[in-house]
């Protein structure tokens, strides 16, 4: 049974255990669910973030709050030392209103049908040659030990950078691949995950820039004819290091995919742990298979566990009074698997989504709403896209998880990913 909602008058004096800040660094994607549990499971409750007043909105009607841009505003909502590292500073996630609109309509432009289709394809083919390369190096058993997050971080690098236009060699894609990969790896805060991902965004923003500058120079961008991404954005009317930013903030989430591509993996064709979803990625209807998995993957693991914003003017939200620069923190986690709106809600069950799109507020492993006119991630297609044509690559040889097995990432850390070592050797 529900308990009252925290954060109203009767309770207003209630103080968390730890800051929420603190408590996500400590507990990563367990602080939310712990934090409500002592609230007796209150969907919004005021708390503590960085030392001041926060209220943090769970489920559905959490979701169309959050996304209301009348009410809660992006600007300053996600602590500096987070936003620089993952988004960059300048980056269009920290704006709002029109100059947001604007911003994001280039990456809509740039991510829509025709080139989800391009990358994914292209991202298939690459993978598919990165495999019987690997095959090729077998050993007298017949197998080969891989890490397949480290290839797939190279193959979807690779990918996007050749799409993009980004002039680099083979070993630099792969360098650079790596670098956006260690970036989002630090994100959470964790010692020295955050270190080299402050260290790999300071080298990739001087690189973004000097890309840009250097197409500037060369007369190339849409003016000049270059249609490429790198060229439209290097055309955008921004100082040089902001445009390199956006650059990166088009490439970097591309490489992020290899994490939801990694769990789909481990949860379904590694070991052939559900062989019926193996089978299917086999058959004619792999792409329906692999559109429903790449949704239940990224239901039960989420790649973060909560959102920030700004609350733009006095209001009340479920009987929780909120006031202007109070920041809300949307419970992504927790509403991605909400008994209120899901069923079996802590059962993989890619099936859930069989013909049926999934609703805008309340499955928001990337956030919620309209991407056209709100903040849900412009490339959310892209990485359905991409994680469905590398499980019907992967379900083409046979994987299983090399010995002893190594450990996944406990809850605590973000982003979390599991054991990705595995063998590989041909199928049949």
């Amino acid at each position: 049974m529900r308990g009252r909602h925290a954060g109203t008058p009767a309770d207003e004096g209630y103080r968390p255990l730890m800051d929420l800040s603190l408590a996500l660094m400590r507990r990563g994607y367990r602080a939310l669910p712990e934090e409500r549990e002592r609230r007796g499971g209150a969907d919004t409750f005021a708390t503590r973030l960085l030392g001041r007043r926060a209220v943090v909105l769970h489920g559905r009607k959490g979701v169309r709050f959050f996304y209301d841009e009348s009410l809660v505003s992006r600007v300053g909502a996600v602590p500096p030392p987070v936003a620089g590292l993952i988004f960059g500073s300048g980056a269009m996630h920290g704006l709002d209103g029109a100059e947001h609109r604007h911003r994001k309509a280039l990456f809509l432009d740039l991510l829509d049908r025709a080139a989800v289709a391009e990358v994914s394809a292209a991202a298939a083919h690459l993978l598919r040659h990165r495999l019987e390369h690997e095959l090729a190096r077998v050993g007298p058993d017949g197998e080969v030990t891989v890490d397949l997050f480290d290839v797939l971080v190279e193959v979807y690098g690779d990918t996007v950078l050749r799409w993009a236009g980004v002039p680099a060699s083979d070993a630099q894609r792969l360098r650079l691949a790596h670098r956006m990969a260690a970036i989002v790896d630090g994100f959470g805060g964790a010692g020295t995950a955050y270190a080299r991902g402050w260290r790999d965004r300071l080298v990739l923003d001087r690189w973004a820039t000097r890309v840009v500058r250097d197409v500037r120079r060369a007369g190339r961008g849409d003016r000049g004819g270059d249609d490429t991404p790198l060229g439209r954005i290097a055309a955008l009317d921004l100082p040089a290091r902001t445009a390199g930013v956006e650059l990166l903030n088009l490439l970097r989430p591309t490489v992020a995919v290899a994490w939801p591509a990694t769990w789909a993996a481990v949860e379904t064709v590694v070991d052939e742990r559900r062989p019926e979803i193996a089978d299917g990625l086999r058959g004619i209807d792999a792409d329906r298979v692999g559109t429903c998995v790449a949704h239940e993957s990224r239901r039960v693991r989420p790649f973060v566990p909560a959102l920030a914003g700004k609350v733009r003017r006095a209001t009340t939200h479920d009987g929780v009074r909120l006031e202007p620069g109070e920041r809300v923190v949307l419970d992504v986690a927790g509403t991605n698997v909400d008994p209120a709106w899901w069923t079996g809600p802590g059962e993989f069950d890619p099936t859930r989504f069989d013909g049926a799109e999934p609703d805008p507020y309340a499955f928001v492993p990337q956030g919620g709403g309209d991407p056209s006119h709100g903040h849900r991630c412009p490339g959310e297609p892209l990485t359905v896209a991409l994680v469905r044509a590398t499980l019907a690559e992967l379900a083409r040889v046979e994987l299983r998880a090399a010995p002893p097995g190594g450990r996944e990432q406990p809850l605590t850390r973000m982003p979390r990913r599991p054991a990705t070592r595995v063998v590989l050797r041909p199928r049949g």
